[in-house]
């Protein structure tokens, strides 16, 4: 089992190159946003982390997500403790989830994780895959998304630079232009990748 890990800046396209790996090379795919809105949704004992932090985000049992970015755009001491608490969880639910296709007959496993390398997830990554967008295309996607200037420069912020992550990364895949270039980008890279280790899909 191979497992590649996807960088890039808020709004290059991690996302949609994950979805093309799962339909054209049939890899799996950890969405770390899905699982952590779950754990909000569904999750009491993250339920009750986010409340023993912010009791204003927690109404009857329900995480108040709008709240809640309120503290993130904070971005304070609080804040980044209770991330890291989450961030423990959800390596957990990465760990499990990886752990279990192990078992199975499971070519390619891709982790879609905001902060692949900045938060550290890329370690456990066989093949780090930079996705990258021109600047005008990810201010278009974070807008139909209605996310704020203040929100997009934190994250930014937070981020390493394009540099940085083309550095860190074994391959890089261009997104923006059109949906067949995307899926050649990604059927080249798992050609190369097999290449290496001396097998085929």
């Amino acid at each position: 089992m191979i497992i590649l890990g996807l960088t890039g800046g808020i709004g290059s396209g991690k996302s949609l190159v994950a979805s093309y790996f799962n339909r054209f090379v049939k890899a799996v795919v950890f969405d770390a946003d899905n699982v952590v809105n779950n754990l909000y949704n569904f999750d009491n004992n993250v339920i009750e982390l986010v409340k023993s932090y912010f009791p204003t985000s927690v109404n009857n049992g329900v995480v108040d997500k709008n709240d809640l970015k309120h503290y993130f755009l904070l971005y304070d001491d609080l804040w980044i403790k209770f991330q890291s608490e989450l961030h423990s969880i959800v390596w957990k639910i990465q760990k499990d989830f990886i752990l279990s296709n192990s078992r199975r007959v499971t070519k390619y496993v891709v982790l879609d994780v905001p902060l692949l390398i900045e938060a550290n997830y890329h370690n456990c990554c066989d093949f780090v895959i930079h996705v990258k967008a021109n600047s005008i295309l990810q201010r278009q996607r974070l807008l139909k998304r209605g996310m704020s200037r203040h929100e997009f420069e934190l994250i930014s912020r937070l981020q390493l630079s394009d540099n940085d992550r083309k550095r860190l990364s074994d391959f890089t895949i261009r997104t923006g232009l059109s949906k067949n270039f995307v899926v050649s980008q990604v059927k080249d890279i798992v050609f190369q990748i097999d290449s290496r280790v001396g097998c085929k899909i």
